[in-house]
């Protein structure tokens, strides 16, 4: 280090020691260079110099860059001087070496500092009165140790953070990804909405990585704590939460489609049943005579409730995916009324059962252009196969 005025260094050597001081001087430099070299060709270090920091990021990797700028600008003078004892030791054949001067060049106060290589104050030796105090080749290995392990520090911190956030970052992204490839056929608007907002989360999280690492760090800027995970743990709850939500959603939709399936078939049968009841009723008013029947307004109605309720089924399928209680809502009265429109047509079919069972059935079919076939159990001809409505006819008279 730099010695107090009135206190000079000793400089009586002799030309071998000095040689080999140079030589273990020159060992010191090439180790440090090396490492200021792979500093500057670390991927972090470069990914910062062409990126755009900010925040405590930005703050440290100032200081950090200032601290390599002023490691390589000392580097630079102590070569220099290292130069300097070279050519006064060079050539053996020279018997009158400056020793003195070599002295003061490898042990002494040789080597001038600016401000920007000291960046602060109290790294000036109190009795430095020159813009570019001096000091020793010891004194400038130990400011530029203490540059380098400020920026390698810095680097090291910053990659340590991106290190530990980057598979998170993924982790959270292949979530987000699943969720998605589920939730795009889904218009739950409150689905959507949270999807939104958790993918905004995610990109704010990963533009902080890239911009502001160092705030992810688990304490202040100088702390061991070299990451802070829960920004993420946060946000991976919030994407379970929205994937438990989202799987409910579809299973709310499968129920739904299973709901509409079993109404459509149901909707079909009412069909089929209202065509039987429709076909019976028009069998019982063509073969009844018309004082056995009952007055007009008290007759059952032909059914015909399927068709309505399935273009209502159809609109429900056909439609955007509707609000699930909606849809709940829809199907449960579409249900009601089926039920009560194959109640109504049971009812036609037993009211022409009936019926039925009152009339007076013929034997024999009376046709004119039949030969009298017998009738089956249904009043059908075997003869003919048609319904001997005449003598159906006749016969209500008769009785």
């Amino acid at each position: 280090m730099r010695t107090a005025p009135g206190n000079p260094p000793e400089h009586r050597l002799t030309r071998e020691h000095a040689l080999a001081l140079a030589a273990a001087e020159q060992a010191e430099l090439d180790r440090r260079a090396a490492a200021l070299a792979a500093l500057r060709a670390d991927g972090t270090f470069l990914g910062l110099l062409r990126g755009a920091p900010r925040g405590q990021t930005s703050v440290r990797w100032a200081a950090a860059r200032q601290a390599a700028d002023a490691a390589e600008s000392m580097l630079g003078k102590w070569r220099r001087t290292l130069a300097d004892v070279g050519r006064l030791l060079q050539g053996s054949d020279r018997p009158q070496v400056d020793l003195a001067r070599v002295g003061t060049l490898l042990r002494g106060d040789s080597v001038p500092l600016a401000p920007a290589e000291l960046r602060r104050v109290d790294r000036r030796p109190p009795w430095a009165n020159s813009s570019e105090p001096q000091f020793s080749l010891a004194a400038v290995r130990s400011l530029i140790d203490g540059d380098l392990r400020l920026a390698e520090r810095t680097v090291a911190d910053i990659r340590a953070v991106r290190r530990a956030a980057e598979p998170r970052l993924e982790r959270l992204a292949a979530d987000l990804r699943a969720i998605r490839t589920v939730a795009d056929p889904v218009t739950d608007a409150a689905v959507l909405a949270a999807l939104v907002a958790v993918a905004g989360q995610l990109d704010s999280l990963r533009e902080q990585v890239a911009a502001d690492p160092l705030a992810l760090r688990g304490g202040p800027p100088q702390s061991a704590e070299q990451f802070d995970p829960q920004p993420f743990d946060a946000l991976a709850v919030e994407l379970t939460s929205l994937g438990d939500r989202l799987a409910s959603t579809v299973a709310r939709r499968g129920e739904l489609a299973d709901r509409v399936a079993r109404l459509g078939r149901a909707v079909d049968e009412l069909a089929a049943l209202e065509s039987h009841a429709r076909d019976r009723r028009g069998e019982v008013l063509l073969r009844s005579a018309p004082e056995r029947l009952p007055a007009p307004e008290q007759l059952p109605g032909s059914p015909r409730s399927a068709s309505p309720l399935g273009v209502r089924l159809r609109a429900l399928q056909a439609g955007p995916a509707p609000d699930w209680r909606a849809a709940q809502s829809e199907l449960t009265e579409l249900e009601r009324l089926v039920v009560a429109a194959r109640r109504a047509a049971d009812q036609v079919v037993a009211w022409a059962e009936a019926q039925d069972r009152g009339r007076v059935r013929p034997t024999g079919c009376v046709r004119p252009d039949c030969a009298g076939g017998a009738l089956d159990q249904d009043g059908i001809c075997e003869t003919c196969d048609r319904a001997p409505a005449r003598a159906t006819r006749a016969a209500g008279e008769a009785s």
